[in-house]
Protein backbone atom coordinates (compact mmCIF):
# COMPACT_ATOMS: atom_id res chain seq x y z
CA UNK A 1 0.00 0.00 0.00
CA UNK A 2 1.68 3.30 -0.92
CA UNK A 3 1.30 5.82 1.34
CA UNK A 4 0.34 9.82 -0.21
CA UNK A 5 2.34 11.74 2.25
CA UNK A 6 0.94 15.21 0.91
CA UNK A 7 -2.37 13.17 2.07
CA UNK A 8 -1.30 12.30 5.30
CA UNK A 9 0.72 16.04 5.76
CA UNK A 10 -3.06 17.29 5.04
CA UNK A 11 -4.68 15.24 8.01
CA UNK A 12 -1.87 16.09 10.10
CA UNK A 13 -2.49 20.00 9.73
CA UNK A 14 -4.78 21.35 12.19
CA UNK A 15 -6.14 25.77 13.00
CA UNK A 16 -3.89 27.03 15.34
CA UNK A 17 -6.81 28.07 17.53
CA UNK A 18 -7.65 23.99 18.00
CA UNK A 19 -4.69 23.47 20.02
CA UNK A 20 -3.15 27.37 21.52
CA UNK A 21 -6.79 28.50 22.14
CA UNK A 22 -6.38 31.83 24.78
CA UNK A 23 -2.45 32.21 24.01
CA UNK A 24 0.44 34.02 22.20
CA UNK A 25 1.99 31.91 19.99
CA UNK A 26 6.12 32.69 18.55
CA UNK A 27 6.84 30.79 15.17
CA UNK A 28 10.56 29.68 15.86
CA UNK A 29 11.35 28.87 12.11
CA UNK A 30 10.04 29.70 8.54
CA UNK A 31 7.83 26.80 7.68
CA UNK A 32 5.92 27.32 11.01
CA UNK A 33 5.47 31.26 10.36
CA UNK A 34 4.05 30.11 7.16
CA UNK A 35 1.62 27.95 9.19
CA UNK A 36 0.71 30.39 11.52
CA UNK A 37 0.24 33.56 9.50
CA UNK A 38 -2.21 30.66 7.88
CA UNK A 39 -3.69 30.33 11.29
CA UNK A 40 -2.37 26.59 10.96
CA UNK A 41 0.17 24.16 12.44
CA UNK A 42 1.34 20.29 12.05
CA UNK A 43 3.28 17.90 14.18
CA UNK A 44 6.56 19.26 12.97
CA UNK A 45 5.68 22.89 13.59
CA UNK A 46 8.14 24.79 16.32
CA UNK A 47 6.46 27.88 18.67
CA UNK A 48 7.30 29.04 21.97
CA UNK A 49 3.50 30.33 23.79
CA UNK A 50 2.59 31.79 26.86
CA UNK A 51 -0.82 30.15 27.53
CA UNK A 52 -3.66 31.53 29.42
CA UNK A 53 -5.28 28.51 31.46
CA UNK A 54 -9.22 29.01 30.47
CA UNK A 55 -10.07 27.14 34.03
CA UNK A 56 -8.73 30.05 35.49
CA UNK A 57 -10.19 33.71 35.51
CA UNK A 58 -6.69 35.17 34.26
CA UNK A 59 -8.35 36.11 30.59
CA UNK A 60 -10.59 38.20 32.39
CA UNK A 61 -8.24 39.64 34.76
CA UNK A 62 -6.13 40.52 31.45
CA UNK A 63 -8.98 41.33 29.76
CA UNK A 64 -10.25 44.16 32.54
CA UNK A 65 -6.53 45.32 33.74
CA UNK A 66 -6.65 47.46 29.97
CA UNK A 67 -3.66 45.97 29.16
CA UNK A 68 -4.84 44.50 25.59
CA UNK A 69 -6.88 47.52 24.74
CA UNK A 70 -3.33 50.00 25.41
CA UNK A 71 -1.83 47.70 22.74
CA UNK A 72 -4.64 47.64 20.45
CA UNK A 73 -5.04 51.98 20.54
CA UNK A 74 -1.04 51.73 20.33
CA UNK A 75 -0.69 49.62 17.60
CA UNK A 76 -4.02 49.88 15.79
CA UNK A 77 -4.61 46.15 16.20
CA UNK A 78 -8.00 44.27 17.40
CA UNK A 79 -7.07 41.80 19.59
CA UNK A 80 -10.33 40.32 21.29
CA UNK A 81 -12.03 37.43 22.26
CA UNK A 82 -12.54 34.97 19.80
CA UNK A 83 -9.96 36.35 17.48
CA UNK A 84 -6.41 35.92 16.02
CA UNK A 85 -4.19 39.15 15.74
CA UNK A 86 -0.69 38.76 14.42
CA UNK A 87 1.68 41.36 15.77
CA UNK A 88 4.44 41.71 13.03
CA UNK A 89 8.02 42.05 14.09
CA UNK A 90 8.16 45.78 13.89
CA UNK A 91 5.88 46.51 15.98
CA UNK A 92 7.23 44.03 18.85
CA UNK A 93 8.95 47.04 20.40
CA UNK A 94 6.03 49.58 21.10
CA UNK A 95 4.19 46.63 22.98
CA UNK A 96 7.40 45.42 24.72
CA UNK A 97 7.43 49.45 26.48
CA UNK A 98 3.87 49.03 27.02
CA UNK A 99 4.16 45.71 28.67
CA UNK A 100 7.26 47.16 30.68
CA UNK A 101 5.52 50.14 31.84
CA UNK A 102 2.12 48.33 32.91
CA UNK A 103 0.30 49.69 35.89
CA UNK A 104 -0.57 46.74 38.22
CA UNK A 105 -3.07 48.13 39.78
CA UNK A 106 -5.77 45.41 40.09
CA UNK A 107 -6.71 42.99 43.04
CA UNK A 108 -5.27 40.01 40.78
CA UNK A 109 -1.73 41.67 40.50
CA UNK A 110 0.08 38.29 41.39
CA UNK A 111 -1.50 36.31 38.45
CA UNK A 112 -1.27 39.74 36.09
CA UNK A 113 2.45 39.63 36.70
CA UNK A 114 3.43 36.15 35.98
CA UNK A 115 1.38 36.35 33.25
CA UNK A 116 3.01 39.95 31.82
CA UNK A 117 6.30 38.49 32.86
CA UNK A 118 5.84 35.63 30.37
CA UNK A 119 4.49 37.42 27.68
CA UNK A 120 7.79 39.93 27.92
CA UNK A 121 9.89 37.08 27.54
CA UNK A 122 8.40 35.79 24.56
CA UNK A 123 8.60 39.74 23.50
CA UNK A 124 11.88 39.90 23.77
CA UNK A 125 12.69 36.29 22.04
CA UNK A 126 10.58 37.26 19.28
CA UNK A 127 12.67 40.63 18.76
CA UNK A 128 15.93 38.54 18.85
CA UNK A 129 14.40 36.07 16.19
CA UNK A 130 13.01 38.66 14.06
CA UNK A 131 9.38 36.62 14.06
CA UNK A 132 6.19 38.09 14.91
CA UNK A 133 3.90 36.73 17.38
CA UNK A 134 -0.04 35.75 17.52
CA UNK A 135 -2.54 36.40 19.69
CA UNK A 136 -5.68 33.85 19.81
CA UNK A 137 -8.19 34.70 22.40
Amino acid sequence: MQVDLIEVRKRSMKYLTEKYRRGIVLPLNDNTERLVRAFQFDYKSKIDTVSINENDNIYDVIWESGLIHKINNKINTSIDDYEEEIIEYNQLDVVLKILKKFNFSTTHENKLSVFVENLISLIEKAIRLKRPVCFIF
